[in-house]
């Protein structure tokens, strides 16, 4: 998925119905109208660590689908007196136990008074734990479910079992038989 650093990202989104997947999800605000406020930002953010990283953009309201799948609606732009880029870095810092490293909160104005938070999250080699519910949480599909132990101990293991790499050149070698000859020498064939 490509960066998104400005609000006519933020658009395109909405213009190309970009809908909700393991790697993206639209938040309309922080909630903090629900008490446990924290505790679902802090389960959204590590379920993507846990998972296979990806991106939560705040400030995108959003709809259902025909399909049934979320896709973002319109754009509602979050008050500066709701919420800054360093109180969620703090927030997040302390709800999420390890911190995730790499993570990256970037605030994109729309005027003076208001803006959006597009919150990218990278793949990480161990499991994140939502301090405040002690559960850790993992995307499947556009949801956010608690992870099974086998699946806890599947992502603490990716630091010892990196993904490895691997590139070649494939080298062609001609072999000319009418003149008898090979790159190893005199080529000869069984008659």
């Amino acid at each position: 998925m490509q960066q998104i650093k400005t609000i006519n990202d933020l658009q395109k989104l909405i213009q190309n119905e970009i809908e909700e997947s393991t790697v993206l999800e639209y938040k309309g605000s922080f909630a903090k109208q629900n008490p446990k406020w924290k505790e679902e930002l802090a389960k959204d953010i590590s379920a993507l660590a846990n998972s296979n990283g990806g991106t939560i953009i705040f400030g995108i309201r959003e709809k259902e689908s025909e399909g049934g799948n979320s896709i973002p609606k319109e754009l509602l732009p979050i008050p500066n007196t709701e919420m800054s880029k360093d109180k969620l870095s703090q927030l997040l810092s302390s709800n999420i136990q390890p911190k995730i490293e790499g993570l990256e909160i970037t605030y994109i104005s729309h005027d003076e008074e208001s803006g959006f938070y597009v919150v990218s999250v990278p793949r990480s080699n161990t499991a994140h734990q939502n301090r405040l519910s002690h559960v850790y949480y993992k995307r499947r599909n556009a949801t956010v479910e608690a992870m099974e132990d086998y699946e806890i101990r599947d992502v603490m293991n990716r630091s010892k079992t990196p993904i490895i790499d691997i590139d070649f050149t494939l080298l062609v070698t001609k072999i000319d038989v009418t003149q008898n000859k090979t790159p190893f020498g005199l080529f000869t064939a069984n008659k």
